[in-house]
């Protein structure tokens, strides 16, 4: 395999890091760039990745000279730096979508931006039913598998369930209760979610973790990268459709989807 310099511009809930520790064990030149505000859980900090101060000025000029150093430009969810990249350097380069940055924005705000990739990946299968400029790709999201490994569950019967606005507490205790599954179950605040390795201590000691995705008013059928580390862990995961999981899919191990987007790389290469 020919090693490649990658860029990955921005780190969406730390998944450009994951990608990159597992590329540079595969020999590839790797480089994660995001800005400091926009790494408020320090996953890209954990990772030894570049957190740059934000100014509005010079940031997209900063990124744009960083991006003439390698073969490969990869962009999470922000959109606007691919215009320049492509009509300046010419260099392959994608978009990686991974949830609001889609549900959030129709085609029609996204479409003037989306014109300058070569290719669109999205980070959860139902990602692919929304309108794009051209077909995206799926590209499961990768898992730590170092770092997310098992461990000891406790059998306390207690579940964990981090809560989204526009849901409510009862009407998860129904559904539950309509597929019957008994638990007692406990609500996560957000101002426990201090940084993603607290967060992974704090559910550690809940048998259950209830992955139960909900944006905008409406449930997600995907799961969450909260509930794929959860199933790694070998923590019982409760997810969209009700039914309970405890390992990780193989498709979502690291060395499975570098494997995948390296022929992603290879083809727009050539």
């Amino acid at each position: 395999m020919k090693s490649k310099k990658i860029l990955h511009i921005w780190d969406t809930a730390g998944v450009g890091s994951i990608l990159a520790k597992y590329q540079r064990k595969l020999g590839h030149q790797v480089k994660v760039v995001t800005a400091k505000h926009l790494d408020p859980l320090n996953i890209t900090r954990f990772y030894g990745n570049e957190l740059w101060e934000m100014n509005k000025k010079f940031f997209g000029m900063k990124l744009l000279l960083e991006s003439r150093k390698f073969d490969i430009v990869h962009v999470h969810s922000g959109l606007r730096i691919g215009k320049q990249v492509k009509r300046i350097f010419n260099k392959p380069i994608l978009i990686h979508y991974h949830g609001s940055d889609v549900r959030l924005f129709p085609l029609e705000e996204r479409r003037k931006h989306e014109k300058f990739y070569d290719k669109i990946l999205v980070a959860t299968p139902d990602l692919i039913n929304f309108k794009y400029i051209k077909k995206p790709t799926y590209l499961p999201n990768p898992i730590d598998t170092d770092l997310f490994t098992k461990i000891e569950i406790p059998s306390n019967n207690k579940g964990v369930i981090s809560l989204k606005k526009g849901q409510t507490i009862e009407s998860i205790k129904k559904s539950l209760e309509e597929h019957g599954i008994q638990i007692d179950l406990e609500i996560l605040e957000q101002t426990q979610r201090k940084s993603f390795l607290e967060f992974k201590k704090f559910r550690q000691n809940y048998e259950y973790y209830l992955d139960l995705p909900f944006v905008n008013n409406e449930e997600i059928k995907a799961h969450s990268l909260t509930g794929l580390q959860s199933m790694a862990m070998g923590q019982k995961v409760i997810d969209f459709d009700f039914i309970i999981k405890e390992e990780l899919p193989e498709q979502h191990k690291p060395e499975n989807v570098v494997k995948e987007l390296n022929k992603i790389y290879e083809e727009l290469l050539q």
